[in-house]
């Protein structure tokens, strides 16, 4: 699969990581994959990166201080690509992977044809430019579901957040642009 983590900060920094093609671990305990015993602000089990057969997905496990993917904190697992830099606690990792282990990006309208009719909702009202908790009064839902769709909508579409998910959308025609001037 021919995928690693570069560790681009802390007291290690430029060390690679080979992952495997399994379940890799990232904490302070001694039995972690990558183990960063000096830093307190780390949980003993911080964060996992699994292969599922189709990519690597980056999870938080629980962690006091949480794990963020290019500069957002995560809060369901979410898939990597070539070039994100994770981080957790304050610590930066850069995942390295080769073409190999990137799946064929199909045509954006086959993505979004992947969504499930409240996963179009939820994109939807996020291209209104409402936020989490507004998507989840509006739809009656609870801010945790909307993230969770939300997480499946960026991993469905291959984006990394919020802006791309409303480019593509908007760049296909399935929901109007926001309309400007209002809040």
């Amino acid at each position: 699969m021919g995928a690693q983590l570069i560790e681009r900060s802390g007291e290690t920094a430029g060390r690679i990581h080979p992952l495997p093609a399994g379940v890799f671990r990232i904490g302070r305990a001694a039995g972690n994959d990558l183990t960063i015993a000096t830093n307190a602000h780390l949980s003993r089990i911080h964060a996992q990166i699994a292969w599922d057969g189709r990519g690597y997905r980056l999870s938080d496990l629980g962690s006091k201080n949480g794990t963020f993917l290019n500069g957002e904190r995560i809060t369901a697992p979410v898939r990597l690509h070539h070039g994100d830099v994770i981080e957790v606690a304050g610590v930066q990792l850069v995942f390295q992977a080769e073409e190999a282990t990137q799946t064929a990006v199909p045509a954006a309208a086959m993505l979004l044809a992947s969504l499930t009719p409240r996963e179009r909702e939820v994109l939807a009202l996020l291209v209104q430019g409402l936020s989490g908790k507004e998507i989840a009064a509006r739809l009656f839902l609870s801010a945790r579901t909307v993230e969770n769709h939300l997480a499946s909508i960026y991993d469905k579409l291959r984006v990394r957040g919020r802006a791309e998910a409303i480019a593509l959308a908007v760049a296909q025609g399935v929901v109007p642009p926001p309309r400007q001037g209002t809040s």
